[in-house]
């Protein structure tokens, strides 16, 4: 199954790192793909951007496809287009799944998509993009599920919440919600950077340097894999450059003055402005050493 789009691929030579986000998405598929279901649902799950959401999603995918094995793909993911109307979702459906497109309305492309997804006995549909869908282009995934009884997951920004809110007849409708959690320091320093491939990047988890460069990173990009995966391709393309054995601290912070956003820069420079928390024997220190000055002072005073 060959992802549609580039951004839907790893790096050659790049498998996929299990992180707690990804384990947890996969066991919320199978709960949403579990034949003994009485009722299909939809799950919605929201990751900010950069987090691997669309990458997370492809897994769950490639999962549903071996566990229901068959002739015809199992499943179906359609990228919600920027701007979609009810009509171009439809069609995108009609178009993922090779039917042909017919109809003059979106109503008529609507049964279109629900009779293709009947007729292709399909098991699982993703919805990539999802917090671009309107009012309109959500009642067609509504349909879609009420019509075929097929699990539906919608992925998408946090924002994807409140478009579902104002949706009263999709937000019932939904009954897994999932939302990335921050990728940990822990995570960050024994799971992910141990794992990734690029040329003159290493990572021993258990050497003080590298946590070091680990812990930085992590202050740096945060949750987002999209951030970090653009600094260590920088920090790679300059220690080939320059002949370094190996990418290391000073390579990445030069690589995060490329990368860094107008934002990040300003909040960087916010920090290094800030005046120290002060410290014992500060004017703190002197204010409560006056304090006590002052009511020894009235205590003799009274006893005299």
């Amino acid at each position: 199954m060959t992802p549609t789009y580039y951004e839907d691929r790893l790096p050659k030579g790049q498998s996929l790192i299990e992180t707690n986000n990804v384990k947890r998405l996969l066991t919320c598929t199978y709960y949403l793909t579990d034949p003994d279901n009485p009722y299909s649902t939809i799950a919605v799950v929201a990751a900010p951007a950069g987090a691997g959401k669309t990458i997370a999603a492809g897994v769950c995918q490639q999962a549903v496809e071996r566990r229901f094995s068959s002739a015809l793909p199992a499943s179906l993911k359609v990228k919600v287009m920027p701007r979609s109307t009810s009509g171009v979702l439809a069609t995108n459906v009609l178009e993922n799944l090779g039917e042909p497109v017919r109809g003059d309305n979106s109503a008529q492309l609507t049964a279109a998509a629900a009779r293709g997804i009947e007729r292709n006995d399909t098991r699982f549909i993703i919805f990539d993009e999802g917090d671009r869908l309107d009012d309109d282009s959500f009642e067609v995934v509504r349909y879609l599920q009420d019509k075929t009884g097929c699990p539906i997951l919608v992925v998408g920004l946090p924002s994807i919440w409140r478009v579902i809110e104002r949706q009263e007849k999709f937000d019932s409708r939904v009954g897994l919600r999932l939302s990335f959690e921050p990728l940990s320091l822990q995570e960050m320093v024994e799971v992910v950077l141990p794992q990734l491939i690029f040329p003159r990047w290493s990572f021993d988890p258990g050497n003080d340097g590298d946590r070091a460069m680990g812990e930085e990173l992590w202050k740096r990009v945060g949750s987002s894999l999209r951030k970090l995966r653009n600094v260590l391709t920088i920090s790679s393309k300059t220690a080939i450059a320059t002949g370094a054995d190996r990418i290391t601290l000073p390579l990445i912070t030069e690589a995060f003055s490329l990368v860094m956003s107008q934002e990040d820069k300003y909040q960087e420079r916010k920090r290094s402005a800030e005046p120290p928390a002060e410290q014992p024997g500060s004017h703190e220190e002197r204010s409560r050493q006056r304090h006590e000055a002052k009511e020894k002072k009235g205590k003799k005073k009274d006893d005299g």
